[in-house]
């Protein structure tokens, strides 16, 4: 499978619900922008976010009448193609996000993979033999599958090491898709990313 950087977000259309996932082949605009290194990239994109009333209340005229504001998305990516078709199968993306329970943001790991897979399987990321993170489907929306991987206590630094990295998933069939994941320019995408958080 080639790598091949395309724009639309893991955790901006899975976490946040507010990109739609028919984004994928649209050309940069002002409010997109990225950043390659080597086999990955830093993605950002401008989300709005809807306008709320103050106190906590239901959303009034005034409320509603009010500019939304605009809210930066960035991401690590590393996106996955068919050879034959040019079809996306999938991409891994970090980000920091606040998950529930959580108070400030932290480095979150997620997939996005097309619809044809089992949920009676889990999708991981592995070195070889050794399983780096494990992940969980969390739901599935238009033509993808959303899942998000448990980053351990080492953090990126065992995938940022790999020698043998694949993405692996289950698909309908039964079968387990593996596909290479190349640690080539993670290292410096996460350095970024964590500078675009701040």
């Amino acid at each position: 499978m080639k790598r091949i950087i395309t724009r639309s977000g893991v955790f901006a259309s899975a976490l946040l619900g507010a990109l739609s996932v028919a984004q994928a082949q649209e050309s940069p605009t002002p409010g997109r922008s990225t950043e390659a290194f080597q086999d990955w990239s830093v993605e950002c994109s401008k989300v709005q976010e809807a306008a709320k009333a103050e106190g906590g209340e239901q959303q009034t005229d005034d409320a509603a009448a009010k500019k939304p504001e605009e809210k930066r998305i960035c991401e690590a990516v590393q996106v996955y193609r068919n050879n034959k078709t040019g079809n996306e199968i999938a991409r891994v993306a970090f980000a920091y996000a606040k998950g529930e329970g959580d108070k400030e943001a932290t480095l979150k790991a997620g997939l996005r993979v097309i619809v044809d897979v089992s949920f009676k399987n889990q999708p991981k990321l592995v070195d070889g033999e050794t399983t780096l993170m494990e992940g969980a489907f969390t739901r599935c929306a238009a033509t993808y599958c959303f899942a998000e991987f448990t980053i351990g206590k080492d953090g990126t630094k065992p995938l940022e090491d790999a020698q043998k990295a694949a993405l692996q998933f289950p698909i309908s069939s039964g079968r387990v898709i593996s596909i290479g994941v190349s640690p080539k320019g993670l290292a410096d995408a996460l350095k970024v990313l964590e500078g675009r958080n701040k």
